[in-house]
Protein backbone atom coordinates (compact mmCIF):
# COMPACT_ATOMS: atom_id res chain seq x y z
CA UNK A 1 0.00 0.00 0.00
CA UNK A 2 2.84 2.38 0.67
CA UNK A 3 4.44 2.44 -2.77
CA UNK A 4 1.18 3.79 -3.99
CA UNK A 5 1.22 6.09 -1.37
CA UNK A 6 -1.86 5.08 0.74
CA UNK A 7 -1.63 5.54 4.59
CA UNK A 8 -2.48 2.25 7.04
CA UNK A 9 -4.01 2.99 10.40
CA UNK A 10 -4.83 0.37 12.73
CA UNK A 11 -7.65 1.03 16.13
CA UNK A 12 -5.45 -1.03 18.44
CA UNK A 13 -7.76 0.40 21.70
CA UNK A 14 -9.00 -3.73 21.91
CA UNK A 15 -5.71 -5.49 22.03
CA UNK A 16 -3.06 -3.11 22.98
CA UNK A 17 -1.49 -4.63 26.14
CA UNK A 18 -3.64 -8.01 25.21
CA UNK A 19 -1.71 -9.42 22.18
CA UNK A 20 2.09 -8.23 20.74
CA UNK A 21 1.48 -5.08 18.83
CA UNK A 22 4.76 -4.45 16.62
CA UNK A 23 4.14 -1.70 14.12
CA UNK A 24 6.67 -2.81 12.46
CA UNK A 25 5.33 -6.33 12.30
CA UNK A 26 1.88 -5.03 11.40
CA UNK A 27 3.21 -3.13 8.44
CA UNK A 28 1.26 0.28 10.00
CA UNK A 29 1.81 3.74 9.51
CA UNK A 30 -0.37 5.10 12.16
CA UNK A 31 -1.89 3.23 15.14
CA UNK A 32 -4.13 4.51 17.69
CA UNK A 33 -4.61 3.35 21.56
CA UNK A 34 -7.06 4.51 23.96
CA UNK A 35 -5.66 4.53 27.53
CA UNK A 36 -9.08 3.47 29.43
CA UNK A 37 -8.43 0.01 27.65
CA UNK A 38 -4.90 0.11 29.49
CA UNK A 39 -6.07 0.81 33.09
CA UNK A 40 -5.14 4.36 32.57
CA UNK A 41 -7.24 7.80 33.34
CA UNK A 42 -10.03 7.99 30.68
CA UNK A 43 -9.43 10.79 28.09
CA UNK A 44 -5.87 9.90 27.49
CA UNK A 45 -4.82 7.90 24.14
CA UNK A 46 -1.59 7.70 21.99
CA UNK A 47 -1.00 7.55 18.35
CA UNK A 48 1.90 5.72 16.95
CA UNK A 49 3.11 8.20 13.82
CA UNK A 50 5.49 6.19 11.63
CA UNK A 51 8.90 8.26 11.65
CA UNK A 52 8.79 9.86 7.83
CA UNK A 53 4.83 10.26 7.56
CA UNK A 54 3.90 13.84 7.59
CA UNK A 55 0.60 15.23 8.71
CA UNK A 56 -1.63 17.96 8.48
CA UNK A 57 -2.37 19.41 11.45
CA UNK A 58 -6.66 19.36 12.31
CA UNK A 59 -6.59 22.36 14.35
CA UNK A 60 -3.86 25.33 13.71
CA UNK A 61 -2.27 27.34 16.35
CA UNK A 62 0.67 27.15 18.93
CA UNK A 63 3.31 24.30 17.36
CA UNK A 64 2.79 21.71 20.35
CA UNK A 65 3.73 17.80 19.16
CA UNK A 66 6.02 18.71 16.26
CA UNK A 67 3.49 21.18 15.15
CA UNK A 68 0.82 18.40 14.48
CA UNK A 69 -1.86 20.12 17.23
CA UNK A 70 -2.12 23.29 19.25
CA UNK A 71 -2.95 23.35 23.16
CA UNK A 72 -1.36 21.80 26.12
CA UNK A 73 -1.12 18.49 26.80
CA UNK A 74 -2.16 16.81 30.11
CA UNK A 75 1.05 15.83 32.19
CA UNK A 76 -0.92 13.87 34.75
CA UNK A 77 -2.51 12.13 32.09
CA UNK A 78 0.27 11.81 29.93
CA UNK A 79 1.55 9.91 33.18
CA UNK A 80 -1.03 8.08 33.57
CA UNK A 81 -1.30 5.96 30.49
Amino acid sequence: MREHGIRFHTDAAQSAGKIPTNVNELKVDLLSIAGHKLYAPKGVGALYVRGDLELEPLIHGAGHELGRRAGTESALLAVGL
